[in-house]
């Protein structure tokens, strides 16, 4: 990698002497800059040479519907999670951390959190140690938490609670298996809307894993649109519907034509068209009949603030759906970012970032901008290269040292 640097307006000299055998050979000194407090150093770099690969670490956190409507798909999720497992360990390469909750807010977290229940590469017998766990959610083939299905408080509270696992560099996947949409809004004590929650999160995810971090979202939701016969209903004004993963009425209450409601899908399961094809390109929305408003349900909210992807959870093909989400996990482990190393520790406020003799507006990519400072690596990273006309040309770094601490 070609990068060249310089102070401005003036350099320091140093000399290097080499030994050679058992004497001192003097050799021939060299320059390099040496620049004081407030120089301004310009950094130099070929727009080809920023792109490197970077293999990163991948957390997985399971949520895990444990509540008496699960009990009809209890068998298909210890199967097929099992399945995952089986293809995920084939990875000898990879670096990952799982844990587990449950959709019951007064369980304690079921694996993960805690250094004697943590999971990852180097345990022992991971599959095994999986397995008992989703097996150990409902005792008996028999679900006992709560018949109000939770994610978003389950999640504050381990985001509170064991921040050190969300701490870490690297990827975060989320997996929620449920049968019934989000409960907190049926709870009187509820203190945010879910979008406000979605915000919250991300927010609290780039401050404690960074902004580069990827966090990718696994729904397999028992719900009708998505082709699941679910005794599972959702509650609004006193109306009662099936719970529907994109869409809920509200207020005022509808009648409904019951004809209307498919129970199965309308799709041959065999194409798997849900797998391969994210919602909402499903298309195969139950139809109600009424005078009311149509709004995304709670995980529909939640989910489309990131990057997604949706399953049935009543589907056979549950478990090759997740071999899919096992493959989409796997390759995002290598990661390809642009960035630039800085020579010296730089006063954060004065770095200019300069292409084609005009400034590029610092910032992450949603605020507008294409460059960030990160300390820990001391280096300009840039989320994106869209403003970059011809990749053979250069960019250049323009920062103050930071003054030395006495």
């Amino acid at each position: 990698m070609f990068r060249r640097f310089q102070s401005l307006p003036a350099f320091g000299i140093a000399a290097v002497f080499l030994a050679a055998g058992t004497g001192c050979i003097k050799k021939q000194a060299f320059l390099y800059p040496l620049p004081s407090p407030g120089e301004e150093i310009v950094v130099t770099e070929n727009i080809q040479d920023l792109t490197v690969s970077e293999t990163t670490s991948l957390d997985i956190l399971w949520i895990m519907d444990n509540s008496p409507s699960m009990d009809p798909y209890l068998n298909l999720v210890k199967q097929n999670t099992a399945l995952f497992m089986k293809n995920f360990l084939r990875n000898k390469s990879l670096r990952w951390r799982m844990a587990m909750l449950s959709t019951d807010f007064s369980d304690k977290p079921i694996f993960g959190f805690t250094k004697e229940t943590q999971l990852n590469q180097r345990s022992l017998a991971p599959a095994d140690f999986f397995e008992a766990a989703v097996a150990g959610l409902c005792p008996g083939s028999n679900c006992k938490g709560s018949s109000i299905e939770e994610a978003f408080r389950p999640l504050e509270k381990a985001l509170t609670n064991h921040s050190d696992f969300f701490k870490q560099k690297g990827d975060l996947a989320i997996f929620i298996f449920t049968d019934h949409d989000e409960g907190i809004e049926k709870r009187r004590e509820s203190m945010f809307q879910v979008k406000e929650f979605a915000q919250h999160f991300k927010d609290e995810m780039r401050r404690l894993r960074g902004p580069d971090a990827k966090i990718t979202l696994y729904g397999m939701f028992g719900a009708v649109d998505l082709g699941c016969d679910s005794d599972a209903d959702i509650e609004t004004d006193g109306f009662s519907v099936p719970y529907q993963y994109g869409k809920i009425p509200t207020s005022p209450a509808p009648s409904i034509n019951a004809d209307s409601v498919p129970l199965k899908s309308p799709l041959d399961p065999k194409l798997n068209i849900l797998a391969t094809v994210p919602y909402p390109a499903y298309s195969g929305q139950p139809k109600l009949t009424g005078s009311f408003r149509i709004t995304q349900g709670r995980y529909g909210q939640f989910f489309s603030q990131f990057d997604h992807q949706i399953y049935p959870l009543c589907s056979m093909d549950l478990g090759e759906n997740l071999i899919l989400a096992t493959k989409s996990l796997v390759k995002k482990t290598v990661n390809y970012h642009s960035y630039l190393p800085l020579p010296y520790i730089p006063d954060a406020k004065t770095i200019r970032v300069e292409y084609d003799n005009k400034d590029i507006p610092g910032g992450l990519a949603d605020t507008g901008g294409f460059w960030y400072y990160d300390p820990e690596t001391r280096a300009v990273r840039f989320p994106n290269l869209d403003f970059v006309l011809d990749r053979t040309s250069q960019i250049q770094v323009r920062f103050n040292k930071k003054p030395s601490l006495k």
